[in-house]
């Protein structure tokens, strides 16, 4: 176990100055924000086929061909500029090979589907953000996991269920907020 952990941050501390690359990993790390949003920014992120990746509020960041010091200084300066945050303070740290680049996970909305790479230790609510987040008619209250050919439903309001573990092959469904789903995501909910 020790041997593993000591072996993984060699090779972070390697591939720090490494240029990230398209289909990889990042995981980002943010101080200097209220605390409740802390842990809804904190995590895994996947780098897309077009070098990009998202985060909550800012959507779309270009990752590739960045080193992670790049990207940290891209994203703080992003929060800063939209005055999102005002002291925003990042951390990227990027493992040039990643294991689990071939494992994926589906996102569905009402405007089609598309798979997302899975990263080991991704959230319900960090899969959404990779996936570039819901549009403007989806649910962002609610959301619909499948897995193992079992329907699980979530509230993403309640931090237990916005950080339920994400697995390889797991579907993610946002339903319209206009639809029978909806509604019955809402009254399911209400109750408890």
């Amino acid at each position: 176990m020790i041997k593993s952990t000591l072996s993984l941050l060699l090779l972070l501390l390697i591939a720090s100055g490494d240029t990230i690359k398209n289909n990889a990993s990042v995981t980002i790390t943010i101080k200097g924000v209220p605390p409740g949003e802390a842990s809804d920014l904190n995590g895994p992120y996947s780098v897309y086929n077009d070098g990009t990746i998202n985060l909550p509020h800012i959507k779309s960041v270009k990752a590739a061909g960045k080193s992670p010091s790049q990207l940290a200084s891209t994203i703080e300066g992003m929060y800063k500029n939209q005055q999102i945050y005002s002291n925003p303070t990042v951390n990227v740290a990027y493992a040039a090979s990643v294991e689990n680049d071939s494992k994926m996970i589906t996102f569905i909305t009402e405007h089609g589907s598309r798979n997302v790479p899975y990263m080991k230790g991704m959230s319900l609510q960090t899969a959404i953000a990779a996936a570039g987040g819901p549009q403007t008619f989806d649910s962002k209250r609610y959301a619909i996991l499948e897995r193992n050919q079992k329907t699980y439903n979530y509230d993403l309001q309640q931090m237990k269920h916005r950080h339920e573990k994400i697995y390889p092959n797991d579907v993610i469904r946002l339903p319209h907020i206009n639809s029978g789903i909806f509604s019955k995501l809402k009254g399911i909910f209400s109750k408890n």
